[in-house]
């Protein structure tokens, strides 16, 4: 997967990742945007140990930057869309 995550399960609407022995995340295909949120569906946030790498992997992928990369103190931060 783009995040470094070993899928384990697939299928047009579902894949699921292997987080850690014995968690799994299952992510489902959205019909359409959130109803009660401004157009965004839920998140998921993770860190990386080098973002130059891999912003442009997940944007090879399909993934879109939901504005620019931005430059916090702690470090730089990406949204991305899929």
């Amino acid at each position: 997967s783009g995040i470094g995550l070993r899928e384990v399960g697939k299928s047009e609407q579902w894949s699921e990742l292997q987080l850690r022995d014995g968690v799994t995340l299952a992510l489902k295909q959205g019909e359409a945007e959130a109803w009660h949120s401004s157009g965004y569906a839920p998140q998921i946030h993770f860190d990386t140990e080098d973002l130059d790498v891999m912003l442009p992997k997940l944007l090879s992928l399909g993934g879109r930057l939901d504005g620019p990369v931005k430059y916090p103190v702690f470090g730089k931060v990406a949204s991305l869309r899929s």
